[in-house]
């Protein structure tokens, strides 16, 4: 009953909210359902691939296991030519020099090697599709916010400090910028809003919904004031940007609590770091 209360007033807020003046953008419910649509479809892909890599290590780590035991008991391997000097009654150092010797181990051991080293890199490349989807993970790697405002702030502080109101080209960057925005707005309210009905409890389920329409409502407003300021060269931009920035950060870190996850993932500093320095 909460769910379908919070969906109707988000479409009442849409309806009668003014719009978001970024270029021909709006901060709209008809977006924020084709992103949440469209990262559905992305989540059956990624669970396809998911069963992918897991058959693929599977076949690996068989594969693997299958090497070393025939490298050390296969037949006419090293190891049953090391058997046969046993029946000789060769010394052990004869009979390990014989084993370091043979070719076959060698092979075996560069199978063992290559496969290994195949399937590393295989996990690295394709650790993202096992991440499970989080809103850090979300915002990390499809809607990067943080490179967006920093980019804004940046074109408002050098105004500021060189005096020197911003020229038509700078204009023009700076409503790409706040399109570019109003998009990773729209795409973080989306997904919020899909993750929230994979909630299994009821009590999380609201809360989420009723983050996202926390969010939607404020982000309308720190949108239209950051168009205002590129609009009239208001020495505000900063100030503004860096106000949608805190929102985004403490909605976001309120929504990872309430879907259990970390908002401060020890995996992903590094990448943080990386947007913003």
């Amino acid at each position: 009953m909460k769910k379908s209360f919070y969906s109707l007033v988000l479409a009442c807020t849409v309806a009668f909210a003014q719009p978001i003046a970024c270029g021909d953008h709006k901060l709209s419910l008809e977006h924020i359902t084709e992103y949440k649509k469209e990262f559905s479809q992305q989540v059956k892909k990624r669970e396809l691939a998911r069963k992918g890599v897991k058959l693929a290590m599977a076949g690996a780590v068989m594969y693997v296991a299958y090497s070393v035991y025939d490298s050390f008991f296969g037949e006419g391997t090293a190891a049953a030519t090391a058997a046969q000097a046993v029946a000789s009654n060769d010394s052990y150092l004869t009979q390990f020099g014989d084993w370091i010797s043979s070719g076959g181990t060698w092979l075996n051991f560069g199978k063992f090697a290559t496969t290994s080293v195949i399937g590393g890199v295989v996990a690295g490349q394709m650790r993202h599709v096992m991440e499970e989807e989080t809103v850090l993970w979300f915002v990390m790697t499809q809607a990067p916010y943080t490179a967006t405002i920093r980019g804004i702030a940046w074109y408002a502080q050098k105004a500021s400090l060189d005096g020197i109101p911003l020229d038509e080209r700078q204009h023009a960057i700076l409503k790409r910028q706040c399109a570019m925005l109003t998009k990773q707005c729209e795409q973080i309210i989306g997904f919020m809003e899909w993750k929230a009905d994979q909630l299994t409890n009821k009590e999380a389920q609201d809360d989420a919904h009723a983050i996202a329409h926390e969010l939607f409502d404020e982000c309308n407003q720190k949108l239209l004031s950051i168009d205002s300021a590129i609009t009239k060269n208001n020495a505000l931009l900063a100030y503004h940007s860096d106000s949608l920035f805190l929102v985004l950060q403490h909605e976001c870190a309120r929504f990872a609590q309430v879907e259990g996850s970390n908002w401060i993932d020890p995996h992903m500093l590094l990448a943080i770091a990386n947007q913003l320095s």
